[in-house]
């Protein structure tokens, strides 16, 4: 039964309600319905904007992000691998969902780089170097990658892309990781990696 059905069916009642328990009870009954309907519409309306928001990403993703990340920065990428086990597509991923590739990215927060490397971790990474350059920034991110894989031995590396995002704790309250609009992000980048984007370790 929909909202509009649910209205109609109601409609129908309203005088019957005016003759038996008085207009003003009819009155709040309709606005109730009203609101009830308004609040749906605003929901559909912020699912709608949503949706459009993502697939304006994905087509930056497409036609910017990954393009830039796997021509300027696959290098680096797989020599951060090497060195800390985390694979080179989940780092190239995380890169293209925080950055699309732009070493001059900052957050409101203050995160920068590719990585997009927060204030916090950055002081507790404990190496001297500038995030906001790309060898640095791909560096502190995927050791952060390597240290969240450790914690989340038994989860896959979508969880630990979250972690990355939301912090260990924000990441464990997600219960739903197919409506997070960060995983969306994550899963989308992933499948259109092309296959041998990286080369062995």
């Amino acid at each position: 039964l929909t909202i509009f059905e649910f209205c109609y069916t109601l409609s129908g009642r309203f005088l019957s309600f005016m003759e038996r328990e008085g207009v003003m009870r009819s009155i709040f009954f309709a606005v109730l319905c009203f609101a009830i309907y308004v609040g749906n519409l605003q929901a559909v309306r912020g699912e709608t904007e949503t949706n459009n928001d993502l697939r304006k990403w994905q087509k930056s993703a497409i036609e910017l992000g990954i393009p830039r990340v796997l021509g300027t920065y696959r290098d680096d990428i797989q020599h951060a691998s090497e060195a800390t086990n985390v694979p080179s597509d989940i780092i190239a991923t995380v890169m293209v969902v925080e950055s699309l590739g732009k070493k001059n990215a900052l957050s409101k927060t203050g995160a920068k780089g590719l990585m997009q490397i927060s204030r916090e971790i950055d002081g507790k990474m404990g190496i001297r170097c500038d995030a906001r350059e790309p060898k640095c920034s791909i560096k502190k991110g995927a050791i952060y990658l390597s240290i969240l894989a450790e914690r989340y031995q038994v989860g896959t590396w979508l969880h630990v892309m979250l972690a990355y995002r939301y912090g260990p704790e924000g990441a464990s309250r997600i219960e739903n990781l197919e409506k997070d609009p960060y995983a969306k992000k994550a899963l989308f980048v992933l499948k259109r990696l092309p296959e041998g984007a990286f080369a062995p370790s």
